[in-house]
């Protein structure tokens, strides 16, 4: 665990526990990882998420872009895999690598601030509705449940649901790499967060709630309970990529924007 809250521990946290995530993904069983001086990735079979199929901690020369590209995804090709996420953050290199990847078929998918906090310095007050509770997911049924409040609270397919579905069980939920919280309004969950230890920080993902139960503090309490069970573990950093409506919420918390985080995605035609 990084201990100081540095300007410069805190610069590199979210992209550093992502690429920790990336790791974890290729050593999920039926999942291969690949670690080389140039990049990392991971290929997890039967998940097609782009997310499962990622590629970050880039490393090379522009010279050399064309080339490490083009073989990434031959092998990629070779196995089958539908689609891929190249990620880019602040220490990737070259940095003008974005172009390149457009160049050999991938699209601009997200342009996700990254941001940090120090866990002894946020601002821990919610105001939420009384029949409000977090919970945290103890059975493969929570687990479905988790998945289809997650997919519903980014307007996504049911498909990328069913993909941390898969992978939160790949091992048996008792040694899943990450915790899931559900939030509920009494018996109906309407919210979901996700706590990874990586790159010795906490890093929060997966933070969403329901439309409909937007407006009412929940997103605040989602997000800060998985960090204090994160302080109480002794960790002394947080970090997460932003989304546009939750950005002033994770401000008000106490975070700071670092840096940037792009994710680039390619599908087999």
């Amino acid at each position: 665990m990084f201990r100081e809250a540095s300007p410069p521990n805190l610069e590199a946290a979210a992209e550093d526990n992502a690429y920790a995530l990336i790791e974890t993904f290729g050593r999920l069983p039926r999942a291969e990882l690949i670690t080389t001086p140039a990049l990392v990735r991971c290929r997890v079979a039967g998940i097609e998420s782009a997310m499962f199929n990622s590629v970050g901690r880039n490393r090379f020369t522009l010279a050399d872009a064309d080339q490490v590209i083009e073989e990434t995804l031959a092998d990629y090709r070779a196995a089958g895999t539908k689609a891929v996420m190249w990620w880019v953050g602040g220490q990737t290199q070259p940095p003008e690598i974005g172009a390149k990847l457009e160049q050999h078929g991938f699209e601009k998918a997200y342009d996700s601030p990254a941001m940090a906090v120090a866990l002894h310095h946020m601002d821990e007050t919610t105001t939420t509705p009384p029949n409000f509770r977090i919970t945290t997911v103890t059975s493969e049924s929570q687990v479905r449940v988790w998945a289809t409040t997650f997919a519903t609270s980014f307007n996504q397919p049911t498909a990328v649901g069913d993909a941390w579905h898969d992978a939160t069980l790949r091992r048996g939920l008792d040694h899943a790499p990450w915790t899931l919280y559900l939030g509920w309004l009494d018996d109906v969950p309407v919210a979901t967060g996700m706590l990874f230890y990586g790159a010795g920080i906490a890093g929060i993902y997966g933070i969403g709630t329901l439309p409909d139960a937007r407006g009412k503090g929940i997103g605040k309490a989602i997000t800060l309970r998985p960090l204090l069970d994160a302080r109480a573990a002794g960790c002394h950093i947080g970090a997460l990529f932003a989304s546009p409506s939750g950005y002033p919420i994770y401000q008000r918390i106490g975070f700071g924007h670092y840096e940037s985080l792009i994710r680039y995605r390619w599908e087999q035609a």
